[in-house]
């Protein structure tokens, strides 16, 4: 077993390393800026409004406007304990050349520094997923579930190219079907409140899991209220403190997305598409009879729901990786070809983003990557149709993969 993970962990690693300092995308600033507040100003409490507090010639805040921090707290402030710990090895004087104007110090050494050592920090956080996924499937379907986790492309680009959280989110939703396996119930809980503090995604996942873990409807509501205490005394300074954190993090406006899709009603009213699968999703889960792989089944619902219906960031598809590894461990080959198609899907729509998600993450390393323009047109047929076939296609596997798991149709490996 040494042996195994040696190994794989030393190819993984490397392959790593090799994509972290020479990647970048426009939005790690952010990530950038609110670690160096907490890390270096000592600002863990008022770093939300920084920028509001700036007058208004400020360059920083003609860039970034003065609601650049979006996310719950946990997602600054564990990225500036790590910048805190790594500080002596940061150029700190070509930080603001890094938040000014990152373009002027493209195939510079200080930049390849500063992305390395920002990013540096995921590799413990992606590592404990691979173990995680590991620890839960033990034997030959643990060491698939490791492999796959380490060579996924969608870890490689979210977190290692992009440079963006969403490992930290993603890691609490597996944490919490681990401990909930383990049946370790309010550990499980506990861990998807710490996800919101990240990230709200996790809190989606909160009803779902408490349904399946407990029968009793008293104790249902211990689990929820140990959930939503977890998550509220993480944000609770903030709420009371920021102004800003209140304006532009405690409802981020991406949220609004899931519930774009809707059937009119009325004039004013409508049904949202979103909402109805939630519920639905509720309504499986609150069944007595279900059993503890229903955790991942059930997150796997909400989350190929909400990519069906949401016009999502490339990166959020993170959230879903483990769940499609789970697929193709737990039943063998059943499922290659759906998540192959789900794969082509997500590659279908990000190569319609804007350059900066994709080539354009090469930039540090070649320059003229940045001035790569958004496909606007195709010869033979309009975008917005594509896009449309690619969405409807991921949607109706969607459908089929997760009623194929309710029916009792696949076959254990």
């Amino acid at each position: 077993m040494k042996k195994f993970f040696t190994k794989w962990i030393i190819i993984g690693v490397l392959i790593r390393l090799l994509i972290i300092p020479f990647t970048c995308h426009p939005d790690i600033r952010a990530i950038d800026f609110g670690s160096f507040l907490v890390s270096q100003k000592g600002m863990i409490f008022g770093f939300y409004d920084y920028l509001s507090s700036l007058g208004a010639d400020n360059p920083l805040l003609k860039i970034y406007g003065a609601d650049l921090f979006i996310y719950p707290p946990l997602a600054y402030l564990v990225p500036g304990f790590f910048m805190f710990l790594l500080g002596p090895l940061y150029n700190f004087s070509f930080h603001n050349i890094f938040l000014l104007d990152a373009a002027s110090a493209f195939s510079t050494f200080d930049l390849f520094r500063h992305l390395f050592l920002l990013k540096l920090p995921y590799l413990f956080f992606d590592l404990l997923a691979g173990y995680l996924l590991f620890s839960i499937f033990k034997g030959e379907k643990g060491e698939k579930a490791f492999k796959l986790w380490m060579f996924n492309p969608l870890t490689l680009y979210a977190t290692f190219a992009m440079g963006q959280i969403d490992i930290f989110p993603t890691l609490a939703v597996i944490a919490s079907i681990y401990f909930g396996l383990k049946k370790k119930n309010i550990l499980a809980i506990i861990m998807l409140g710490v996800g919101g503090a990240f990230k709200l995604t996790p809190l989606l996942f909160l009803p779902l899991f408490v349904l399946i873990l407990e029968n009793d409807f008293l104790k249902r509501l211990k689990l929820l209220f140990i959930g939503g205490i977890s998550y509220g005394l993480l944000v609770l300074p903030y709420l009371l403190l920021s102004p800003m954190y209140r304006q532009s993090a405690l409802l981020a406006g991406q949220t609004d997305k899931m519930f774009y899709m809707s059937l009119p009603v009325s004039g004013g009213e409508g049904i949202s598409i979103f909402a109805i699968g939630y519920f639905l999703l509720l309504i499986l889960s609150s069944r007595k009879s279900l059993k503890l792989d229903y955790l991942w089944k059930m997150g796997l619902g909400l989350l190929l729901l909400f990519f069906s219906v949401t016009h999502y960031h490339p990166q959020w598809f993170l959230w879903l990786t483990p769940f499609l590894i789970w697929l193709l461990v737990e039943f063998k080959k059943q499922y290659v070809f759906q998540v192959f198609l789900l794969f082509s899907c997500f590659l279908g729509v990000l190569i319609f983003f804007e350059p900066s998600l994709h080539l354009g993450l090469f930039s540090p390393l070649f320059p003229n990557l940045s001035e790569l323009k958004q496909i606007k047109s195709l010869p033979f047929m309009e975008i917005s149709f594509v896009k449309i076939l690619i969405r409807s296609l991921f949607a109706a596997l969607s459908i089929s993969v997760f009623s194929s798991l309710l029916l009792g149709k696949e076959r254990n490996g």
